[in-house]
Order: structure tokens, then C-alpha cells, then sequence
């Protein structure tokens, strides 16, 4: 009798045991499948080559607003942590080569691709002064840009510190529509835009 009343015990404990073992692992399994918090931003990844070579741009500029990006020796580059937007304005900029601008897709937990080829710089003019209207030529090119007396201003509409150099850089859509900044698509009744930087 007293073995039976032993084994019984035992066979309780041993049960006991094994269904405390089970609650254990049920409620450590419940709080690892608890799902992870949604995404709130997206990434934007690309490469910055040259329009001419289609060689990496190194030490590129790649702006969005407050984030920002150098390229590596491979051209590539991440913007991390971008808010969700449909039209996120991306500047790109590199030395020796015109300054331009994109467009780029952002959703959250996603990550978007924006490939930039950039256009090298056709001329540079230092321009002293413009108390009265000057013209300025790329060589060897149809291309110019007039400007008039006193046009240039600061971001704060003031008089820029003179002298100051003028980028010029012709750009032909029909070559390569993706040269265009922003989102230029070719179509009919498509807009040309002209691009320029003053450094």
C-alpha cells in the first residue's frame, strides 16, 4: 500500500513538473512571436556616375533635406531613416560637374533606388561685377545665358560678394533624358529646363 501511495505521489510531482515546464515555455514562446513595431521610415539607395564615361563619382553630395550621403569610391550611397514621401527632392552634387536635382519614392520599411548620372561642368566664368549685362558662352557650343545687370542676389536677397564663379553646363534631353533635373519624362509637350550652380 505504501508503495502504491508513493507512486501515486511521484506520478503527481512528475506531472506537476511537466505542466509547469509547459506553461513556461507557452508564455516565453508567446513573447517572441510579439510582432515587431511597423515601419515609419524607408531608405534610398543609387549610384552617381558620369554621363560621359559612366565612370563611379566618388565624394559626391547626396542630399534630402536634413539627411545626407557621400558617395564611396564606388559611386554608391544610402540615405537612411527618410520620412515617407511620394516627392522627396534629392541634390546631387560633385566637383567638376553640374548640379542637379531628383525626385525619389519613399515608403516605409521599403527601399528605393535613385541612380544619378551627372554631366561634367562645359565652362566656368568668374564674373567681377555686374553693374551692367553680361553674356556668358560655353566654347565651342551654341549655348548661352544672359544675364542682367545687378541679377544675382543672395538666399537673403542681398548683393553676392563679387567676384563670383558661374557653372555652365548645356544639356541635351534627347541624349539622355535622365541629365534633366527632377522628374523630366520625355512625352509630348515636354518641357526643357535649364540647370545651372553659382559657387
Amino acid at each position: 500500500m505504501k508503495k502504491r501511495a508513493l507512486l501515486a505521489v511521484a506520478s503527481m510531482l512528475l506531472i506537476i513538473s511537466f505542466a509547469a515546464l509547459l506553461g513556461s515555455c507557452s508564455s516565453s514562446s508567446s513573447s517572441d512571436t510579439a510582432a515587431p513595431p511597423a515601419a515609419t521610415t524607408g531608405k534610398v539607395v543609387g549610384k552617381v556616375s558620369s554621363n560621359l564615361t559612366g565612370t563611379a563619382i566618388a565624394n559626391a553630395m547626396v542630399t534630402a533635406g536634413t539627411v545626407s550621403a557621400v558617395t564611396g569610391s564606388d559611386g554608391t550611397y544610402l540615405l537612411d531613416n527618410m520620412a515617407v514621401s511620394n516627392n522627396t527632392i534629392l541634390t546631387i552634387s560633385a566637383s567638376g560637374y553640374a548640379f542637379t536635382s531628383k525626385i525619389a519614392s519613399v515608403t516605409a520599411g521599403n527601399t528605393s533606388r535613385v541612380d544619378v548620372a551627372l554631366q561634367p561642368v562645359a565652362a566656368s566664368v568668374s564674373i567681377a561685377s555686374l553693374a551692367t549685362a553680361t553674356l556668358l558662352t560655353v566654347p565651342a557650343s551654341s549655348a548661352a545665358v544672359q544675364l542682367e545687370a545687378n541679377a544675382l542676389v543672395t538666399a537673403l536677397s542681398g548683393t553676392p560678394a563679387y567676384p563670383v564663379t558661374a557653372s555652365i553646363t548645356p544639356i541635351d534631353p534627347s541624349s539622355n533624358p535622365q541629365l534633366m533635373p527632377g522628374n523630366f519624362t520625355t512625352s509630348t509637350g515636354s518641357r526643357s529646363r535649364a540647370s545651372g550652380r553659382w559657387k
